[in-house]
């Protein structure tokens, strides 16, 4: 009995090291793919809070879209440490009626007018590994106020 009782605790172990090498690349894929999607998901919120917050200042009176595009860059290098040249600002305004065309201008807006700003930064800047299929997206926040 005793040796029977050995040889299947001996094949066990056998049995033990395969079932863990088949399932090891997939608990791992699993846990990095949980990394790199709550970096997106953190990436796309600081993404969109910085958007909120040119937008905000696009809203105060004295506001240039220099003023607007800087602070939005430097928002971004702080918190995601990317270069500056990777990110895209895009400042728009729309006049609200009544009021003269601002040529997309937060100086020349006026009361009740729409500034939005869109920021947008690519994945491969952001994210932890280099995934190959995803190298022309990219995160892009978006918001719309109305001029103070």
């Amino acid at each position: 009995m005793r040796i029977r009782r050995q040889r299947d605790q001996e094949q066990r172990r056998g049995a033990v090291a395969l079932e863990f090498s088949l399932t090891l690349p997939i608990m791992l894929a699993v846990v990095f793919g949980i990394i790199e999607f709550g970096r997106a998901m953190a990436v796309g919120q600081l993404v969109t809070s910085a958007a909120r917050e040119g937008t905000r200042l696009a809203t105060l009176s004295g506001s240039s879209n220099a003023d607007v595009d800087q602070a939005v860059k430097q928002f971004l290098v702080s918190s995601l440490k990317v270069s500056e040249d990777v990110i895209g600002v895009k400042i728009s305004v729309t006049a609200a009626p009544g009021n003269p065309d601002p040529h997309n201008d937060v100086g020349s807006a006026r009361s009740l007018d729409l500034c939005t700003v869109e920021v947008s930064v690519p994945f491969n800047e952001t994210s932890y590994g280099k995934l190959k299929y995803l190298n022309d997206a990219s995160f892009t926040g978006r918001m719309t106020m109305r001029h103070e």
